[in-house]
């Protein structure tokens, strides 16, 4: 799949090439390319939208072993060009009746 583009801008910039894959089903990924500075938050919202429109606070995005946050960056978690992330879908626990 191809990556989603940016404006020139953003890759002079020094934007890195980011896959997310499904945990569940490795065949199943979108790339991206984002600014070092850009947060994931924008990436994950489009991710989980692509993925049947579960919100994107129901996934669990893990880069090197470490969960990654929306308010993180490539710079800051020293991700490089053609970093993979790993997608899971997590559900809240169901509630019971007591």
């Amino acid at each position: 799949m191809p990556a989603i583009a940016l404006p020139a801008s953003a890759v002079a910039a020094g934007a890195v090439k980011v896959t997310i894959r499904s945990a569940a089903n490795p065949a199943e990924e979108l790339a991206f390319r984002l600014p070092r500075t850009k947060r994931f938050r924008k990436m994950f919202k489009i991710w989980a939208e692509r993925q049947g429109g579960a919100a994107a606070a129901d996934q669990r995005f893990v880069f090197d072993g470490v969960e990654l946050d929306a308010n993180d960056d490539p710079a800051a978690v020293g991700m490089q060009d053609d970093a993979v992330v790993l997608a899971e879908l997590v559900r809240p626990p169901l509630a019971t009746d007591s």
